[in-house]
């Protein structure tokens, strides 16, 4: 007989991140051809090298998605807009890439999207349900810069609202 699974399930303990809030980045891209393909992989590879150059800026964790056949991106993590602002305003790669996508005709063929979300810490709800086997310095979302807490409650109705109802 197997032995039962169990998995890790914990809860990111959002008491842990400096201040009140904090900034989540989504930035989406969307090719239309092979061409879009290869310029979207190009400005990923350029954006994941800046990341690892700017940890210590403000920037928390970032992690790469795929959506679908046509659509990926990323989602950043920062510790404050401040911190999300200086970088922007200072980066000499980030300010070669918004020129760019202004004069480069290569944007007929990929279209992007940029979100940025000023988080309340106490807005947040995470469950994260983990195999064993992931090593600790693949944990997604704010569980991997977060420490975790394995009594947390999850359900978002008692944490958010003044007075829980039953479901029925």
């Amino acid at each position: 007989m197997k032995d039962k699974y169990i998995p890790y399930r914990f809860s990111a303990d959002l008491n842990k991140v400096e201040g009140e809030n904090f900034v989540i980045i989504k930035l989406g891209f969307f090719w239309h051809t092979l061409k879009g393909f290869i310029e979207f992989f190009r400005y990923s590879r350029l954006i994941n090298k800046s990341a690892e150059k700017n940890f210590d800026k403000g920037l928390l964790k970032m992690e790469n998605f795929i959506y679908s056949h046509k659509h990926a991106g990323l989602i950043q993590y920062w510790r404050s807009f401040e911190d999300l602002e200086h970088w922007s305003r200072n980066c000499k790669d980030h300010l070669s890439w918004w020129k760019e996508i202004e004069t480069n005709d290569q944007w007929r063929n990929l279209s992007f999207y940029h979100e940025v979300f000023i988080v309340n810490k106490s807005n947040v709800e995470t469950i994260y349900n983990l195999n064993h086997s992931i090593k600790e310095n693949e944990y997604p979302g704010l569980s991997g810069f977060l420490p975790h807490l394995t009594n947390a409650k999850y359900r978002a109705r008692e944490r958010f609202l003044e007075e829980p109802k039953t479901l029925e």
